[in-house]
């Protein structure tokens, strides 16, 4: 298996394409993208993939929401950028007051493992709701919709999964919960792009164009496709799929994690 290493880049051929796969689904699947990683981590060991990569990765799956919601962006008024804003609050706060706490939960495999039996808890429970009435998001709804962001900092527990959950608690109908949940990543992805793209300033090396390229395309493709999946099952009442996927895998995970 051919190898490649430019400086902070190195992965394989494989590697990148299984990257690119696990960003760009779970990204957006309500199943944890950070658990996923984690555990991927756990079982065949850490992918020294490099800032670079992960600017890309995270690249990727910007572009996958900007081209999904594309028709809606351009209807976008002020309000909706406050209320985006409102959102991104919550888990800004978490993220810089609590990082610590989260750094030690991405190396606790029992505690990914009931995380993710909890998001499947959370997402079986409100399918069974009722589709609400609202068909605009409002104020309590953007704050609300971001407290549950802001708990999906954990691994394990899914940003999706939780934003959308709460949208549809709040009463909004499933189409307009799914686009604010998925325009509300907007500034979470591009703000840890950003973060990553100054630390690539500061190395300062760049390469494995090939390699790049492969994770990139197929992050940008799977995260189209896992946002489109989200919006057909929403519609046909077929979400709590989800909780039996999550409910195994948790408690795979809790079971593993023990012995």
């Amino acid at each position: 298996m051919l190898n490649v290493s430019f400086g902070i880049l190195n992965v394989n051929i494989w590697q990148a394409t299984i990257l690119g796969l696990v960003q760009g689904l779970t990204e957006f699947l309500p199943v944890s993208s950070s658990g996923h990683l984690a555990i991927i981590g756990s079982i065949f060991g850490k992918i020294d993939a490099g800032i670079t990569f992960e600017v890309l990765l995270h690249l990727a799956t910007l572009i996958a929401v900007l081209y999904v919601y594309r028709k809606r962006i351009k209807t976008i008024d002020y309000k909706y950028i406050v209320l985006l804003v409102i959102a991104s609050i919550p888990a800004g706060l978490v993220g810089v007051f609590f990082s610590d706490v989260i750094k030690k939960a991405f190396s606790a495999p029992i505690i990914i493992g009931v995380a993710f039996i909890f998001t499947g808890t959370i997402l079986y429970l409100i399918g069974r709701r009722p589709e609400g009435s609202k068909e605009k998001v409002g104020y309590k709804e953007a704050l609300g919709m971001g407290l549950a962001q802001a708990i999906a900092v954990l691994p394990g527990i899914s940003r999706s999964g939780m934003t959308l959950s709460a949208g549809l608690l709040l009463g909004l109908k499933r189409e307009e919960a799914a686009a604010f949940s998925f325009l509300m990543s907007v500034p979470v992805i591009a703000g840890a792009g950003l973060l990553e793209f100054k630390d690539l300033l500061e190395i300062g090396s760049i390469g494995g164009g090939i390699y790049l390229t492969i994770g990139f395309v197929v992050a940008v493709l799977t995260g189209i496709l896992a946002i489109k999946l989200v919006q057909l099952l929403l519609k046909t009442d077929n979400f709590r799929y989800f909780s039996y996927y999550l409910w195994s895998l948790g408690v795979l995970t809790v079971i593993f994690s023990l012995v």
